[in-house]
């Protein structure tokens, strides 16, 4: 069944990215002209580069879709294979087209290319194991309703984390002195970085829990276990050193005013990627079931929450 199924996931992913390029496409000229203040001397170069993302919206989705074929798979040597190389290429590949040009569109002509040739080698790799994914029935209405309704859940969560993530600085800004999103901004882009190592642990997870879920549920508790134990052995010491000595790390790097502003914000951060780092693992577990309803409607509910928290905290309290 894993063949079809492939081919209509992939199918609508390309039905989504051809919508959001034709969307992104229209909404270049107002966006450029209108939403930004763009010289004008810049603005023709400014629009081509948003052309050509908006044409790299539908190689980005069906790629994102065949990595996660060879994930559920397991096949994540041949995924980290393609990834590593394309990150990369992400920060070399602009670097190698400055002595040339400094067009900030040649640049984004690189990146894009750098997507369309992962997209071509994960296509590559997938037909490979998938056999018989090239078939003739390119769509199952079936299958699509039952992707479709799982996805929009997914769909809904992953609009909202990042959401989260992002809207606070703009509350610092609007109610705080500009300064404190420096101060609050460097610290947690440095702790985001931790959350790295949850991340590539749920990337595995998440199909093993589908497997065990469907095959043999004694194992989804002995995989939870163990991934809940690795995580804190693995997060707890770095969270504490970080933590301990977040005032010197800071005044090391970005001087004393810098760490006597951002050193609480960064101990408080830290406290919560190693609270967050089993509740991604709770999350995955979850939608690993089948249920990703659930972790959707706790996602809008925080961000109910966490917005009346901002309201009345920031203006009051500041960033800390």
């Amino acid at each position: 069944d894993i063949a079809p199924l492939a081919r209509t996931g992939l199918s609508l992913l390309a039905g989504l990215g051809l919508f959001g390029a034709a969307c992104a496409w229209l909404l270049t000229p107002v966006m450029v002209d209108r939403l930004f203040d763009i010289p004008a001397v810049l603005v023709a170069e400014t629009r081509n580069s948003f052309y050509l993302l908006a044409l790299s919206v539908p190689v980005v989705l069906v790629t994102t879709g065949l990595r996660g074929i060879l994930e559920a798979h397991g096949a994540f040597r041949s995924v980290n294979l393609v990834r590593i190389p394309l990150g990369v290429f992400n920060y070399l590949g602009p670097l190698c087209v400055l002595p040339f040009t400094n067009s900030l569109t040649a640049v984004v002509a690189a990146l894009v290319a750098g997507r369309v040739v992962a997209g071509l080698v994960y296509g590559v790799l997938v037909s490979r194991q998938v056999p018989g994914l090239a078939g003739e029935q390119l769509f199952d209405r079936e299958q699509a309703g039952s992707l479709l309704g799982f996805g929009a859940w997914m769909t809904l969560s992953n609009v909202i984390g990042p959401l989260m993530i992002f809207m606070d600085r703009f509350f610092i800004a609007g109610f705080a002195p500009l300064a404190a999103v420096a101060y609050y901004a460097t610290p947690q882009e440095m702790v985001m970085r931790l959350g790295l190592i949850p991340a590539a642990l749920m990337g595995v997870l998440f199909p093993a829990f589908a497997s065990a879920f469907a095959a043999d549920r004694a194992r989804v508790g002995y995989y939870f276990e163990r991934a809940a134990g690795y995580l804190l052995v693995v997060m707890f010491p770095l969270v504490l050193v970080l933590a301990v000595y977040a005032s010197e790390i800071l005044e090391l790097w970005l001087g004393a005013e810098f760490a006597a502003n951002s050193a609480a914000i960064l101990q408080i951060m830290l406290l919560g990627i190693l609270v967050n780092s089993q509740a991604r693992l709770m999350n995955t577990l979850t939608q690993s079931e089948g249920r990703a309803d659930i972790t959707a409607r706790v996602h809008l509910l925080e961000l109910v929450l966490y917005t009346a928290a901002l309201l009345w905290f920031v203006p009051r309290y500041g960033v800390i």
